[in-house]
């Protein structure tokens, strides 16, 4: 009997010990190994084998496979990397700015190899970041463009997922009967995949239920959304929490508040779920509508400032919409006018952008050209069974216009002839009025234009501000990471000293040299990048005006340029601040500053 405990302990073990193995070797490979392909794949795999909770240690990961592959100009492999980059970015981080830079590298490098996958992941999550922002017909448009994507490759998976991805854009609009439309399609290829697509098919069901919500067949809704628990719970943690959330959802929409609480607090109590900011705003704005429903005001401007204050840091304008709507209106209801007002306004300001009649139509239109051959050639053949009889009634229309226009102009001509003298005479008289009725007119106009165009400084000096304090608030996060590992390092070095086990010590100085490895990867380039989109003109009016300054100058001036210390640079740079300070008076030297001028302030001119 203890033969067989013994004997289950170890099948039970053997996954874990499997996992550990294989993270071991592939550590060996990064320190032994001098080959650039053995070590662009040991750091990817590596980035693979950790969950959403430990994402600084995946991006650090596929940071080294993407730098490595980039130097030795592995295209293929730095392709691969910067898509990895570029999902994790969006998904997990919620970091649009990051997750553009990588897109557009991928992008780049995908015209020459014209990588089939590749293109059709790089669309995808283009696709999702264009919906974000409100830009419906453009992400449609690139969700039709994967569709012959997947077919050319055979894969079901990507056709569901296109498909779903265009219901899901129509969901949002509010349209259920073209959303429902849509996730059929979808539904039908994801019904052609086997059973090791769970997580698909899941996915296809969930977005089925959102359809059906929209499309007012909530019943339906419900219904497949309880029968997928079970499947859910087989799949992983994230997957139960996504058909909780939804389940929720659902329940507020026919009006079963308290499963709905129910469900929600489930969802949310849930690690891989609330973990993610997109997924956890997604949460707080429902619990939001529930407590506002059920007239429990104050939890309800609770929940209702976090969904706010998370939409707002990450950047998703349709969230960030409902939050305000929604904030705004528990003010209201618990008779708090002056904010509700004030949220009311930034709620018009928000979807002065979004809801465009001309997206719109471009979007039916693009929705009408992407029907069935079949329907093409019906309409085909009706053209050219009526196009004779339709030139025919053209021509008789023509002809008679000219007719009546004839016998109108003989009729009129002498009535016109009369009044013209009369009408010249009365038009001298009030000309005069005219020309000063024109003249306020085109004041009034004008400050109209010129209060619009205050008003329209003021929004981009605030977006500007607020990506000023987003990106001061990166390095500064950087500088407390930093300072994080230093004491991490400082504490393993303790316990190395301390150990009499040559193995666990060997391992202790393994994980030394990886945490310092990921302090020296500094990535200024990807800095650097979200820097210009804050402060546009920087770099081009500090090089015009001073050629003469070297990379490190330009970089001591971005940082001074955020109002960081001597000290923050210090650290963020690994160079010491006599170092910095050194660089400082150089700089000074080469800006021709007299000893009275502040070095920060003139920067700040830039």
């Amino acid at each position: 009997m203890s033969k067989i405990i013994t004997l289950l302990c170890c099948l039970f073990a053997l996954p874990n010990f499997a996992q550990e193995s294989t993270y071991d070797s592939l550590q060996q490979v990064i320190a032994i190994s001098k080959d650039p392909s053995e070590l662009v794949n040991a750091h990817y795999e590596i980035s693979t084998t950790f969950s959403s909770e430990k994402i600084d240690t995946t991006l650090f990961h596929l940071k080294k496979s993407y730098q490595i592959a980039s130097d030795q100009a592995m295209d293929n492999m730095q392709l691969r990397a910067a898509v990895s980059l570029a999902k994790k970015y969006y998904h997990i981080k919620s970091n649009k700015d990051s997750a553009s830079y990588y897109l557009s590298i991928g992008y780049d490098i995908n015209k020459q190899l014209a990588d089939q996958n590749n293109l059709y992941s790089l669309n995808s999550l283009k696709a999702y970041m264009l919906s974000d922002d409100g830009k419906f017909t453009d992400a449609i448009a690139l969700h039709l463009e994967n569709i012959p994507t997947a077919n050319t490759l055979k894969d079901n998976k990507k056709k569901a997922y296109a498909f779903s991805g265009i219901a899901d854009i129509y969901r949002l609009q509010g349209n259920g009967k073209k959303a429902v439309e849509y996730m059929e399609f979808a539904s039908l290829a994801a019904n052609e995949l086997d059973d090791s697509f769970i997580n698909t098919k899941l996915a296809m069901s969930l977005n089925l239920a959102l359809a059906y919500d929209v499309n007012d067949q909530r019943e339906d809704a419900v219904a497949l959304l309880e029968s997928t628990i079970p499947m859910a719970i087989k799949d992983k943690p994230f997957s139960e929490a996504l058909i909780y959330h939804n389940l929720g959802r659902s329940y507020i929409i026919n009006g079963r508040y308290e499963k709905a609480e129910i469900y929600l607090n489930k969802a949310m109590r849930i690690e891989d779920w609330a973990s993610i900011p997109r997924r956890k705003v997604a949460s707080l704005k429902e619990l939001t509508t529930l407590y506002t429903a059920i007239h429990r005001y104050e939890e309800a401007i609770q929940f209702g400032k976090q969904t706010y204050e998370l939409a707002c840091q990450i950047g998703l304008q349709y969230h960030l919409e409902d939050a305000t709507r929604n904030l705004a209106e528990a003010y209201e209801l618990n008779g708090d006018l002056e904010n509700s007002i004030r949220l009311k306004n930034e709620y018009i300001a928000i979807i002065k952008d979004i809801f465009d009649e001309d997206k719109n139509s471009i979007m039916l239109e693009l929705d009408a050209k992407y029907q069935t051959s079949q329907k093409e050639q019906e309409i085909q053949q009706l053209i050219s069974q009526n196009s004779i009889h339709r030139r025919n009634t053209i021509i008789w229309i023509l002809v008679s216009l000219l007719v009546i226009l004839y016998f109108y102009y003989n009729r009129f001509y002498n009535r016109k002839k009369n009044t013209f003298l009369l009408k010249q005479k009365e038009l001298e008289i009030t000309s005069e009025k005219d020309r000063n009725a024109l003249i306020e007119l085109r004041l009034k106009n004008e400050k109209i234009f010129s209060k619009q165009q205050q008003q329209e400084k003021e929004i981009i000096a605030l977006e500007l501000k607020l990506k000023e304090k987003e990106l001061t608030t990166n390095a500064m996060s950087l500088l407390q990471q930093k300072k994080h590992y230093e004491s991490l390092v400082e504490k393993l070095n303790d316990i190395r000293h301390t150990s009499e086990d040559k193995d666990a010590s060997s391992k202790i100085t393994a994980i030394i040299n990886e945490t310092k490895a990921s302090l020296a990867s500094y990535n200024w380039e990807e800095f650097q990048h979200v820097f210009e989109k804050v402060h546009v003109n920087f770099y081009h009016n500090l090089l015009k005006k001073f050629p003469t300054i070297t990379s490190n100058e330009k970089k001591i001036s971005a940082f001074l340029r955020l109002g960081l210390s001597t000290k923050d640079i210090s650290a963020i740079t690994n160079q010491t601040p006599h170092s910095i300070l050194i660089a400082r008076s150089r700089l000074r030297k080469k800006l021709g500053l007299s000893k009275e001028q502040s070095l920060t302030k003139y920067i700040g001119t830039f």
